[in-house]
């Protein structure tokens, strides 16, 4: 996850952290890893169940509606927004990289609680999280 970091850091949702023994913390707290992507791969098929949201890092994602519909994702942009606590959530639309991508994923329950260290990081998260998504 280390190398990720100075990418990951360039994302408004997570510019606040700046040191690494607060990413490292951060992200065994709500699971988070980065996985890469290649150009047309799947990353969520419409309906597929999930406990994980992903941020774009890198790349770009294309959002793809039974409709016909189409949304692009660039580097900062959450993919499910639609967060119910401790429930998995459906893809509205299928995910595909558009481009070459890395996203970050992250567990939405552990995301969306602070623990009972209450990181001031964590907290700041969920505060740039709220205002994200209203």
């Amino acid at each position: 996850m280390k190398q990720y970091y100075a990418q990951i850091r360039q994302l408004a949702l997570f510019s606040h952290i700046k040191e690494d023994k607060d990413m490292d913390w951060l992200f065994r707290c709500i699971d988070g890893s980065v996985k890469e992507y290649r150009a047309g791969e799947t990353i969520f098929s419409a309906g597929e169940e999930t406990y994980f949201a992903a941020v774009v890092v890198d790349g770009m994602v294309q959002g793809l509606s039974k409709e016909g519909g189409a949304a692009l994702f660039d580097p900062g942009d959450l993919l499910i927004e639609d967060y119910k606590e401790g429930k998995s959530v459906a893809s509205p639309v299928d995910y595909v990289a558009k481009t070459d991508c890395k996203l970050l994923f992250m567990r939405w329950i552990r995301m969306m609680k602070v623990c009972s260290f209450e990181c001031a990081f964590h907290r700041q998260l969920l505060e740039k999280l709220s205002r994200h998504r209203e």
